[in-house]
């Protein structure tokens, strides 16, 4: 959670790039008490935006312009219904890295025209969607305070839902489209997982083949290796006498010469 971090300076909210505006509520009262910092703590008239990644309250008095409360750092989340009185929601949120305070944050909004049940669920919806994708989910560098001269108007989509309501439960009559220049963006991508769906797998990676090896050269053929030992000479075997080998000779002997006594 975080205060003063969502509203544009002439009025208005602020979303990230890619937020997706769900559920718009004006004329709610809503109630901040900070265990920490007493002094922030306040009670005022404003309006609550509930998007695919926060819930955001602006109020109209106090030190706290805008509270942006991210689905997953909402806990306790409950509706009370008292007999006297309007329908309100209350919980508890953690600060967020740079909110603006420390320790544990109380709200309650209570719902003046009616519709907290129904937003409620749409609330429990969107957390379970955002708790969903948070495995695997590597968190953006840490942001600083926006530019108020980048901000820029939504596309329409951001006020026409795409069907009933992204998917979610009916909206009550008292939900409506916020005024027109009400709405404002930010460049800077949101910092938690939301409700939105993931963007489309593209799909395996096709494996490239590796390129085709170069022809190999060939050998020049060797030359021929010159015969260095005497042709080997054949023999047979004879079991009369297995201690003996005979050689066949390959050559007959020479001649002997004879020589005359004197």
């Amino acid at each position: 959670m975080s205060i003063n971090k969502a509203h544009a300076t002439g009025g208005g909210v602020v979303l990230f790039y890619g937020e997706r505006l769900l559920i718009f509520y004006d004329g709610c009262e809503v109630q901040l008490k900070f265990d920490n910092q007493p002094q922030l703590s306040t009670t005022s008239k404003g309006s609550v935006f509930l998007t695919s990644h926060r819930t955001i309250c602006l109020c109209k008095s106090g030190q706290v312009h805008s509270m942006s409360m991210p689905l997953l750092n909402m806990k306790q989340v409950e509706v009370k219904q008292p007999i006297f009185g309007a329908n309100r929601i209350e919980g508890k949120a953690t600060p967020e890295p740079d909110g603006g305070f420390t320790g544990m944050a109380h709200f309650s909004v209570t719902f003046n025209k009616g519709g907290a049940i129904e937003f409620a669920q749409c609330l429990l919806e969107a957390g379970r969607r955002a708790n969903a994708n948070r495995h695997g989910f590597q968190a953006p560098p840490p942001y600083s305070a926006y530019d108020p001269t980048q901000l820029y108007c939504p596309p329409p989509a951001q006020y026409a839902a795409e069907g009933p309501n992204y998917g979610f439960v009916p909206c009550h009559d008292a939900f409506g489209p916020p005024p027109p220049n009400y709405v404002y963006m930010t460049p800077a991508p949101p910092p938690y997982p939301g409700a939105a769906p993931p963007p489309p797998y593209p799909g395996p990676q096709q494996q490239q083949q590796p390129p085709p090896y170069p022809p190999q050269q060939q050998q020049p053929p060797y030359p021929p290796q010159q015969q260095s030992y005497p042709p080997v000479q054949s023999a047979y075997y004879s079991g009369a006498a297995p201690h003996q080998a005979a050689a066949t000779p390959s050559a007959p002997p020479p001649a002997y010469e004879e020589k005359q006594p004197l």
